[in-house]
């Protein structure tokens, strides 16, 4: 997964953006991603929807790590249910990351989840469900 928004990354940055008056301008993008079924062991727990919102967790945490990211949230090691993982994102998505309750991949340096903490979520995001 992390591959797939990786190589979208590099297909957005191919392409340069005419801006009138200023010609030619490059941009990027980053790329949150969450699978459905969230948790293949429990797939009817959350709906697509709140899937969805974990996945704009995901971008969250990928702006949080700087410009250009992927990041691709999945269940974490402390096994948690996938309500739990839904609930601890929205409310704090760095402690989540760090206590196991959500594992990330994505490039980053090892210290980036710190930097989550200081993304703030739109009320509508954590209230969305």
């Amino acid at each position: 997964m992390r591959a797939i928004g990786e190589r979208i990354g590099r297909r957005v940055a191919a392409h340069a953006v005419e801006v009138p008056g200023k010609g030619d301008v490059s941009v990027t993008c980053s790329v949150g991603v969450a699978l459905f079924p969230f948790d293949t062991e429990r797939p009817g727990e959350l709906t697509w929807e709140e899937t969805v919102v974990l996945a704009d967790c995901a971008l969250y945490e990928a702006k949080g790590r700087g410009r250009d990211q992927a990041c691709w949230l999945r269940p974490g090691p402390a096994g948690a249910s996938p309500r739990e993982v839904l609930a601890a994102a929205r409310e704090n998505l760095g402690d989540a990351i760090r206590d196991g309750t959500l594992a990330v991949q994505g490039r980053s340096s090892p210290a980036a989840v710190d930097a989550v903490d200081s993304v703030t979520m739109p009320p509508l995001l954590r209230s969305a469900i």
